[in-house]
């Protein structure tokens, strides 16, 4: 299994609800796990603290237990910190950058 990550760009006019893509979505990198694919991900958008808010523990103690998708707008990943149990909730917006999983 693979993950790899997109860049997408989109032309918006909030003010219309008009949206219009730009090209296609680029891949920029393909990983074997999903940690380094969301590291990519980070530097892309600005560096993010992925250690759980309640005891710290780092991205790679995370147990994923769902994904919700919240219209066509942006996608929660839900995880359980392995640490103190704790659920963490990181949101996406879709339009700027896409992971794949291919299989």
């Amino acid at each position: 299994m693979k993950y790899k990550v997109w860049v997408h760009i989109e032309q918006v006019d909030e003010s219309l609800d008009d949206y219009q893509d730009i090209g296609e979505p680029i891949s920029i990198g393909e990983f074997g796990n999903l940690d380094d694919a969301m590291k990519l991900r980070d530097k892309l958008i600005g560096t993010v603290d992925t250690a759980c808010p309640k005891c710290g523990a780092d991205s790679n103690q995370r147990e994923f237990v769902d994904r919700r998708y919240l219209d066509c707008e942006a996608i929660q990943i839900i995880y359980t910190c392995k640490g103190c149990g704790s659920e963490i909730i990181e949101e996406f917006t879709l339009s700027e950058v896409f992971i794949d999983r291919k299989e």
